[in-house]
């Protein structure tokens, strides 16, 4: 596992928006709790946090050694997957939390009493296909689910998977400009084209360096973080 994923100790700093703002004069901050820390006891989950994400609601998702993590603001719940995996990455997708974690990926919804329920999409990928290892990266591109694992990318429609494999390991994979980025641990950063990867810039640049995250930036650019 490349060690840029080891995230140990990690608490969760939650931060409180400010709303009615009134005169800056009588803004009194020393009342406003402005950062709320909540440790491992607190949450019920083991100390490596490998996500964070939201639903439309504003409930509080987290990838945990331990499952998934939620939190409405009040009180935190624990949800395992099936085979009691530790849950690496997690993406809000209307009414569905999807989630990746060690040889496995599916999602959760709300069961009938509101509990969330996993299910397990693994049976749906070709059978050549299912054994890999943690899945790191999940998000919505081109009305599809996007599951990145360390040598292939799994294409989920609602119904089935396509599966594009990668020569090499990958590090993370990057939703930006709606183009989909993915860094090799070897050969710099690859764009996905028509049917396949393809060299990102022809330049060796990044080869020997760690990409955390790509973004939109102004007047065309991309934000690259290292």
């Amino acid at each position: 596992m490349p060690i840029k994923y080891s995230h140990i100790g990690l608490s969760l700093l939650l931060c409180c928006l400010l709303s009615g703002l009134v005169h800056s004069q009588e803004l009194r901050l020393s009342k406003i709790p402005l950062v709320q820390v909540f440790d491992t006891e607190k949450y019920q989950g083991g100390i490596q946090n490998w996500h964070i994400t939201h639903d439309e609601r504003g409930v509080l998702y987290v990838a945990n050694n331990f499952g998934l993590l939620e939190f409405d603001g009040k009180s935190w719940n624990t949800y395992t997957v099936q085979e009691n995996t530790k849950v690496r990455s997690v993406h809000c997708s209307g009414n569905r939390i999807y989630v990746g974690g060690q040889g496995q990926l599916g999602f959760f919804e709300p069961g009938e009493r509101g509990e969330l329920l996993f299910r397990s999409l693994k049976e749906l990928i070709p059978a050549e296909n299912r054994s890999f290892d943690d899945v790191w990266s999940i998000f919505t591109w081109r009305d599809k689910v996007v599951f990145s694992t360390v040598y292939s990318i799994f294409l989920y429609d609602g119904e089935k998977f396509e599966v594009i494999p990668f020569s090499s390991p990958i590090g993370y994979a990057f939703l930006a400009d709606n183009r989909l980025f993915v860094q090799s641990v070897n050969d710099g950063v690859w764009v996905f084209g028509e049917s396949q990867f393809e060299p990102w810039q022809k330049t060796t640049f990044f080869n020997d360096k760690s990409i955390t995250k790509m973004a939109h930036y102004e007047n065309g650019h991309l934000l690259i973080m290292t």
